[in-house]
């Protein structure tokens, strides 16, 4: 169905968007974007950066990760020894669970809707919809 409304699409740098100010009505994040972004506070700064491309009344849609229902012994365990070695000198120190990395990329799963619902809203965002389930947020 044809509503008559000019859409343009632009590619670039996800982390660096070379965007004035007040440039977009509405922002589309497809696949976990949003979670292939390294650690909460950075997630969040860029969420804030993400605002300030908006009009007045713009809106953000984006897809996030969710950890699977059913988690492995192994992956229990993993989780349990990272949150103790993150306490050592020199260890990265922003970990969280759900931070994996797998096939050479860095990824955030979150644990439950509370832990991104919190982050969107730390990020000062107004999250207008959040779906869990198909891991999809309405932002504004």
């Amino acid at each position: 169905m044809t509503q008559g409304v000019p859409a343009h699409f632009h590619r670039a740098n996800f982390l660096e968007l070379p965007y004035a100010p007040a440039s977009f009505d509405a922002i589309l994040l497809l696949s976990i974007m949003y979670s292939a972004i390294p650690g909460a506070a950075q997630r969040q700064k860029w969420l804030a950066e993400l605002g300030r491309l908006l009009t007045p009344n713009g809106l953000v849609m984006l897809s996030f990760l969710r950890e699977p229902q059913s988690v492995s012994r192994q992956k229990v365990v993993y989780t349990r020894l990272n949150m103790m070695l993150v306490n050592l000198p020199g260890a990265n120190m922003a970990y969280q669970p759900g931070d994996e990395w797998s096939w050479g990329h860095f990824y955030h799963a979150f644990q439950d809707e509370d832990e991104i619902r919190r982050e969107l809203v730390g990020a000062g965002v107004m999250v207008r919809e959040l779906h869990w389930t198909q891991g999809l947020a309405l932002v504004v």
